[in-house]
């Protein structure tokens, strides 16, 4: 079974959970994985945007100045798959707070 959720991430999720998916996969673009790793329920931009400075602080560089993340992986050259790795991993550790399993994700 298919569950298209678009931006609302934590509803579609919670609906999988209510009708006892077993498998979780969320396939995402970089920009949505990490609206969600910063706690976004819904990843649609008028329920916030990207908090540049805490991604530099995950990341240990200066994102402050960052306008996207299409941006920032464009300057980051052999750091690009350590930036999406965190990214993953942040995303993961967000979903498994909210929903206490391990959801699948896949950037891309």
């Amino acid at each position: 079974d298919v569950i298209e959720i678009g931006n609302f991430i934590y509803e579609g999720i919670a609906l999988a959970d209510r009708f006892h998916f077993k498998n979780i996969v969320l396939m995402l673009g970089i920009a949505k994985s990490a609206k969600i790793a910063q706690g976004f329920k819904n990843t649609h931009n008028r329920f916030g945007g990207i908090d540049f400075e805490q991604l530099g602080l995950w990341f240990k560089r200066d994102f402050k100045e960052a306008i996207t993340i299409k941006g920032i992986r464009e300057n980051l050259g052999e750091e690009l798959v350590e930036f999406d790795a965190m990214i993953l991993e942040k995303t993961q550790e967000q979903l498994f707070e909210w929903f206490n399993r391990k959801i699948k994700v896949k950037i891309c």
